[in-house]
């Protein structure tokens, strides 16, 4: 009988030991499902983070203040430059007195009722809102990055939070801030001839870069903020497209890693770099750096 029970008690545990092997397999299984789920899933919302440089890049900007504010050009404000071939400053842009200045100009009255017309429109470019888009996608609980139009944005905000500035200094204005640190600008003359000045050229390099339609530029520059407490990001082109390719570049694994190679550098530094672009209407097909 001893041995009897003892054949049973041996049995039993063995099948107690079985029973904890199984559930720690299954628990195992179940924990790597698990684990490959909440990597699909956390691939699936941030994907950019499996990119290298394009992490390396991004996860700077977004960790050098709580907020990013993405600034996007007022449109309506350009075409009044445009039509009137006048420019106007920031200032007159803040407290809107280019409107007075533009109806101190001997013009019809139904030509000053169109501009006020205009001037009340908060016009936009679909290429530049749809890289707007592809920036905000990099915070997709939208924690950190904050969507502005240029006539709402505010200047306490560009002091205090990392800012990126989307457009030419013609239809986002906020661009004149940092205008004078920078060695690149995109410009616009009084034909509306749209160019790039080089304020430094190297050897090979031009003094004026000029659009010749279907070749364009941009002017993409990853700077300090003034205080150096934050990330400034400008992206200009000659035209909206050639503005999106400037995003095409800063969100590219290929052209940021090349841009690396290129430098001879692990980690992007802070930098500036014209890029020839060249299009058909509404798309940006390839992209060169030009200088940098």
């Amino acid at each position: 009988a001893t041995a009897s029970a003892q054949r049973r008690w041996m049995f039993a545990s063995l099948i107690v030991v079985l029973l904890a092997i199984g559930c720690c397999v299954a628990l195992w299984v179940q924990n790597r499902a698990m684990q490959r789920s909440l990597y699909a899933m956390q691939r699936s919302f941030y994907p950019w983070q499996y990119e290298p440089s394009v992490a390396a890049l991004w996860s700077d900007v977004l960790n050098a203040n709580p907020d990013t504010d993405v600034v996007l050009a007022d449109a309506s404000f350009g075409l009044l430059q445009n039509i009137t071939k006048q420019s106007f400053p920031l200032n007159d842009y803040l407290n809107h007195s280019y409107m007075n200045k533009i109806r101190a100009h001997n013009m019809s009255p139904d030509m000053q009722g169109a501009l006020g017309w205009i001037a009340a429109w908060n016009l936009g470019s679909p290429d530049e809102f749809k890289l707007a888009q592809r920036i905000l996608a990099l915070d997709p609980l939208g924690k950190k990055i904050h969507l502005y139009n240029a006539r709402s944005y505010m200047p306490d905000l560009i002091k205090r939070d990392n800012v990126i500035l989307i457009g030419g200094r013609i239809s986002n204005p906020w661009d004149e801030l940092f205008e004078s640190r920078m060695n690149f600008t995109a410009e616009f003359n009084s034909d509306r001839l749209a160019t790039v000045t080089n304020r430094a050229p190297a050897a090979g390099e031009q003094k004026i870069y000029t659009s010749i339609a279907p070749v364009e530029y941009c002017v993409v520059a990853y700077l300090p903020n003034s205080d150096h407490n934050g990330i400034v990001m400008l992206m200009e082109g000659t035209d909206a497209e050639a503005t999106e390719a400037a995003g095409d570049f800063l969100l590219s694994e290929d052209q940021l890693s090349n841009f690396k190679r290129m430098l001879h550098v692990s980690r992007l530094p802070y930098f500036e770099v014209l890029l020839k672009v060249s299009q058909v209407r509404g798309t940006p097909l390839t992209s060169t750096i030009e200088a940098y």
